[in-house]
């Protein structure tokens, strides 16, 4: 095993597997420790010499200050730092402005990105700010904003319920992301037979 060690090195994906762990700290008293973990990370990815910062690691690390720093002008310079970088790199994604939004003061989101954002909540960014990204899908840059704008005019019921079951989760990754089980589909009525189909 030794001789392959020198040859294994962390790319981009390991990197910001560790600054999205940091970003979901267990109590107050671990948030002060996440963000220097993320910190060091984001300050090693940033030498390039493994790997260079992708839209996702921005978007991590973003996360990281909205959960571990106080709300105040500290986590905005810090915030606005990083978002700054963010633009220069070309890695401007529909995550990072999610994460931009929930990290940053309205004061300045509105600075940031205001004058680019559109009356339906989606948002009309430079192509330059978006020029290097990899993997993201192609579509335009919309925010929960929108949905919850639209949601209650919608006239089909079930679209709307849907809808609102998806915002209840604020973009956790399903229904396990509470830590509580799912209800039994038995408790609904609905049974299950082991009788093979067709007969």
């Amino acid at each position: 095993m030794e001789k392959y060690s020198n040859r294994v090195k962390p790319n981009v994906v390991a990197f910001t597997a560790v600054l999205n762990a940091c970003s979901y700290p267990m109590d107050n008293s671990e948030r002060q420790e996440s963000f220097r973990i993320a910190q060091q990370t984001m300050a090693e990815l940033r030498t390039e010499v493994y790997d260079t910062p992708n839209f996702l690691s921005y978007a991590a690390f973003l996360a990281v200050c909205a959960s571990c720093l106080d709300e105040g002008e500290y986590r905005d310079n810090i915030v606005e730092t990083v978002f700054e970088e963010c633009i220069r790199k070309g890695q401007v994604g529909q995550i990072v402005i999610r994460k931009l939004q929930e990290s940053a003061s309205p004061e300045l989101h509105q600075r940031l990105v205001g004058r680019y954002e559109r009356e339906d909540g989606s948002y009309d960014l430079p192509r330059t700010w978006r020029l290097r990204i990899v993997g993201e899908r192609n579509c335009p840059v919309a925010t929960s904003i929108s949905i919850r704008r639209n949601v209650d005019s919608l006239s089909d019921v079930s679209v709307r319920t849907r809808l609102k079951a998806v915002q209840s989760y604020e973009g956790q990754s399903g229904i396990y992301s509470s830590g509580e089980a799912p209800q039994r589909l038995e408790a609904e009525g609905i049974s299950f037979s082991i009788r093979p189909l067709g007969s």
